[in-house]
């Protein structure tokens, strides 16, 4: 978890500090060991990321800067698939005009999907 952020008000989003170099390890499920690609994904795209398998963890060395998952995967075409997915949901968005930042009513409505969700 990345704290290194704070709330902006006034634009309704975090602003994260600036990319810092950092390490994680975690351990694999039994599922997981023979893993053969580890990226990061984000608003804006699939990453690449320098990784190393160790006594059934996965060592992650990156830079830091924002809202980020990394993904463990046996699987070669999740990237591609993630990272399409992604992409036509930004272009979904954008179709509809849906923009829960600069629009009150997509915000509720985003808010609510959440809490509904939950």
């Amino acid at each position: 978890m990345d704290l290194n952020y704070r709330p902006d008000l006034e634009e309704r989003i975090f602003k994260f500090g600036p990319p810092r170099e950092t390490k994680w390890t975690f351990e694999l499920p039994a599922y997981l060991q023979q893993i053969s690609d580890v990226f990061r994904i984000d608003a804006d795209g699939v990453y690449d990321v320098n990784w190393n398998r160790i006594d059934g963890s996965v060592e992650i060395s990156d830079q830091a800067s924002q809202v980020m998952l990394y993904i463990a995967t046996h699987n070669p075409d999740l990237r591609f698939d993630l990272e399409t997915k992604r992409q036509n949901l930004v272009k979904e968005g954008a179709t509809v005009g849906f923009d829960p930042v600069g629009s009150d009513s997509d915000f509720y409505v985003l808010q609510e999907v959440l809490t509904a969700a939950d």
